[in-house]
């Protein structure tokens, strides 16, 4: 039986108006939702600490160490789209680490396939 994969979603988080903040969590919640559909993938979505910083507001670089420590447990890194300086960060960090990162779903299947030893193929469902 193959391994599940943690999937870690880093991408834009911080923007101008709250509106803004609100897409790019609803934009990582829609990547973790493709990404669920590839054989063993399950996303960790660190965007999700927005209602946790609604309520208990910390300083960035208390959410850039937890995310760093939630990304050292996980097998992938998933970078969306767009300036972020918190995802640079946490490319930078798996890179470091060894932590293969994709840009695409076509890039995150094959990088599954490569480590479950699957033949190359389409895993999304």
């Amino acid at each position: 039986m193959k391994k599940d994969l943690m999937v870690y979603i880093a991408g834009p988080y911080s923007a101008a108006t709250i509106s803004e903040v609100s897409r790019n969590v609803s934009k990582a919640v829609a990547m973790a939702e493709q990404i669920v559909k590839i054989s063993d993938c399950i996303p960790f979505i660190p965007h999700l600490f927005h209602w946790w910083e609604d309520e208990h507001p910390h300083e960035y670089e208390f959410w850039l160490n937890l995310d760093l420590r939630f990304l050292a447990k996980c097998d992938i890194l998933f970078r969306l789209e767009g300036k972020s300086k918190g995802a640079n960060a946490e490319v930078e960090f798996a890179e470091a680490n060894n932590i293969p990162c994709a840009y695409s779903i076509e890039e995150l299947n094959k990088i599954v396939c490569m480590i479950q030893g699957y033949e190359y193929g389409n895993l999304y469902s």
